[in-house]
């Protein structure tokens, strides 16, 4: 049976799912929802009546002097969810099919978006890769091109301070953050920067994180 996939563009109307990435979730969609300058959507890949994948994209405005048609851009963290927890026996027994199909469906789902978004959208980026090459092909095919990425990490064991460790153009990136009204708090184990991160995700400078290869589309 075909793949539906269904868009939702209000929290509201989003039905309880399945799983567990926080990046795809009906909570983070209501989150970017209350933002100011964002506009989220859910694609949702049903198959028979049951939830196969769940994509989350958040348009955000970038600067308002731009005319309209430069002003938003779309970003993807991820390559979305996927939900499915059973599969045929031929699947169970080739690893390598069980891909073939996520990748399947992710290209139609990338598909929909692009389609979507390009309405409306610049730029369409996918961030926060765990494979750069799966959905290679399909990012390929809708005009997407990989991007390399600098990830910078700074070791905090020899220094007294963490501000020690930042250059002068992060300091004021950090200041400029303060004075817009971030938040710096300091976790100490893992539940706390998972809820920290859930509740600050709705600041922009997050999407300065990103894994070596994304794909942008324009």
């Amino acid at each position: 049976m075909p793949l539906k996939l269904t868009t939702y563009y209000h929290g509201k109307d989003i039905p309880d799912l399945p799983g567990n990435n926080t990046f795809h979730s009906k909570e983070l969609f209501q989150i970017y929802e209350a933002t100011p300058g964002y506009s989220p959507l859910l694609i949702v890949a049903t198959e028979d009546g049951k939830p196969v994948a769940r994509l989350l994209a958040a348009i955000r405005k970038t600067k308002k002097w731009l005319p309209s048609c430069l002003v938003k851009q779309c970003v993807v963290y991820g390559e979305g969810e996927f939900l499915e927890k059973t599969f045929t026996a031929e699947q169970k027994d080739s690893l390598p099919n069980i891909r073939e199909r996520e990748e399947e469906v992710f290209g139609e789902m990338l598909e929909h978006l692009t389609q979507e978004a390009s309405r409306t959208c610049i730029l369409i980026e996918f961030r926060n890769l765990d494979n750069s090459m799966f959905g290679y092909r399909s990012f390929r095919n809708n005009d997407y091109f990989p991007v390399n990425w600098l990830r910078v990490r700074n070791s905090l064991h020899s220094s007294k301070k963490a501000e020690d460790r930042f250059s002068p153009s992060r300091l004021r990136q950090i200041k400029k953050g303060l004075k817009n009204g971030a938040k710096v708090e300091e976790a100490h184990t893992t539940d706390e920067i998972f809820h920290v991160c859930c509740i600050r995700f709705t600041l922009p400078a997050y999407a300065g994180i990103s894994l070596p290869m994304t794909f942008s589309a324009t």
